[in-house]
């Protein structure tokens, strides 16, 4: 019985093709931001949405992602979120910037959780305002239009950027991280300070150092030379005639952003961020349909 061989060039065929299909696996779950878990959207739906995201996420350089859940695992919808963007490595390269679209099929509830750059961009008024037109897709069953509508959003703000005297508010401690950039303006003013200021400085050493007479040195050296010049003293006595004292108390102010997170009525510049179950922090909004 002949044994058949295969000659070297054949194998080395097969471990390249084997490599490359690993590789195009690897890839094609990396560049996934579409689980659909519960099973509500077709594939027609998942792959357009797929695309868009595609091409969202290298103009606007921030990650985006949506999933759909018939089961939270025992977690709230927002943890449960929060978890997911972690355990997935979501964020454009290297960061964490990027936004998710969780739709809790078991809660029946809408939650946006953002991370990194995100947080900033993505402040409470604007997240409510998108959940205002993500509603109606997910509470009439076409939660498609729901996911499009949560994209059309997130765009929007994305291009708009940080807003300007944009703060982020600690759920947990109450610490406020204020955002701080310069305009060009800003720029502009203070490079026109720093020069004026340099200016001052050395006309004023080179007219000391060319002696140039100054009126104020000169009378001060005349009148040092004066025989005439003497002091007189007095002596007065002020007497205290009566005093009062007001005493008003001032209410303790409360913290920006304190009290119970609601849908309406958000800081157009404050974004909430709280600690997840993983200990990384997010931002985000709920709502449920």
């Amino acid at each position: 019985m002949r044994k058949r061989k295969t000659s070297l060039p054949v194998l080395v065929l097969l471990l390249l093709l084997s490599a490359f299909t690993a590789w195009g696996a690897e890839g094609g779950s990396e560049d996934r931001r579409v689980w659909d878990m519960a099973g509500v959207l077709d594939e027609a739906e998942e792959a357009r949405l797929e695309e868009r995201i595609a091409r969202s996420r290298e103009e606007l350089q921030l990650d985006m992602a949506v999933v759909t859940a018939d089961d939270t695992e025992g977690r709230s919808g927002q943890d449960f979120a929060d978890r997911f963007y972690e355990d997935a490595g979501l964020g454009w390269k290297d960061s964490s910037d990027g936004i998710l679209f969780l739709l809790d099929m078991e809660h029946r509830e809408m939650v946006l959780s953002t991370s990194g750059r995100a947080m900033r961009i993505f402040t409470d008024a604007r997240l409510d305002a998108m959940l205002d037109r993500m509603y109606e897709g997910a509470a009439a069953g076409d939660y498609a239009a729901s996911a499009e509508a949560f994209l059309d959003g997130a765009e929007d703000y994305a291009r708009q950027g940080i807003p300007a005297g944009q703060y982020n508010y600690e759920e947990e401690t109450g610490a406020i991280s204020r955002y701080r950039s310069l305009r060009w303006y800003e720029v502009l003013l203070a490079l026109a300070a720093a020069a004026f200021a340099a200016g001052t400085s050395c006309m004023s050493v080179r007219r000391q150092y060319a002696m140039e007479p100054d009126q104020r040195q000169v009378n001060a050296l005349n009148l040092s030379y004066q025989a005439s010049c003497g002091f007189a003293y007095d002596t007065r006595q002020d007497r205290l005639l009566n005093k009062s004292v007001a005493s008003v108390i001032l209410p303790r102010s409360r913290p920006s952003g304190s009290g119970p997170r609601r849908s309406g009525g958000a800081s157009s510049r404050r974004s909430t961020v709280h600690r997840s179950s993983g200990g990384r922090r997010h931002g985000g909004r709920s709502r449920r349909f």
